[in-house]
Order: structure tokens, then C-alpha cells, then sequence
């Protein structure tokens, strides 16, 4: 027969494993975007799993937005759907879509070198408080 406090010290581990993962899973992260892979600028928001997210600033003249979804984790990553947004103008813009399976403090490189050749660089870490 079990005793009443090895009884309750198996269920305390269990609810704080279980509520220290659901914490996880829902703390802010800062998701980094360098637009150019030779170039250290970088368009940077806090995000948080499972909400979609919005953010603009401008640089060079030129209006940048990052809008999308994190998913919650799931082994050991994230699912990113990300859309980029460079608009100088009504005929001057650009946008790329993407899709990324995110590790934290993974950098992803994306792009293309053909015609255009453009590379850019994405990073998940936790958000700082």
C-alpha cells in the first residue's frame, strides 16, 4: 500500500512537468529577420505560439512587415508561416511567403542565388522579459 505523501509528491511532479511545458510552449520568443544575408540589419518582434503577428518598421525608405504564425512546439520545433513585405512604392514591392520548420537559437538561411540573388537569414530565440 502507498503512503499518502508518495501518493502526492508523484502528482506535484507530474502537474509542475506539465505546467512547466504549457509555460514553455507559450512564452514570448523573438523571432530575428536579416533581410540581406551580407548585412547586419535585422527586423526583429516578439511573437508568441499559437497568435498571429504583425509588425512594420521602416528602413532605408522602405516599409518592412512581417506578418504570421508560430506554432506551438512540437519535437523540439516550431512551425513558422511567415510572409515578408519590402514596399517602397505601389509598383516598387516585394513579398515572400514562406513555411519553416524553426529550432531556437537555429539561424535558417532562405533565398535564392539566380537572376535577382537575394539570401536572407531567420533566427527563434526566447524573448528576454
Amino acid at each position: 500500500m502507498r503512503s499518502y505523501p508518495a501518493v502526492f509528491a508523484v502528482w506535484l511532479g507530474v502537474t509542475l512537468s506539465a505546467a512547466g511545458q504549457s509555460t514553455a510552449a507559450s512564452s514570448p520568443l523573438l523571432l530575428q529577420v536579416f533581410l540581406d544575408d551580407r548585412d547586419p540589419f535585422s527586423v526583429q518582434t516578439k511573437i508568441s505560439p499559437g497568435k498571429p503577428f504583425e509588425y512594420s518598421e521602416m528602413h532605408n525608405g522602405e516599409k518592412i512587415t512581417l506578418r504570421g504564425e508560430v506554432s506551438p512546439p512540437k519535437k523540439g520545433s516550431y512551425h513558422l508561416q511567415i510572409a515578408i513585405v519590402e514596399w517602397r512604392s505601389e509598383k516598387e514591392n516585394f513579398t515572400t511567403n514562406l513555411e519553416r520548420e524553426m529550432v531556437l537559437g537555429k539561424q535558417e538561411r532562405i533565398g535564392f542565388v539566380a537572376g535577382v540573388g537575394f539570401m536572407r537569414r531567420m533566427l527563434l530565440t526566447r524573448a528576454a522579459n
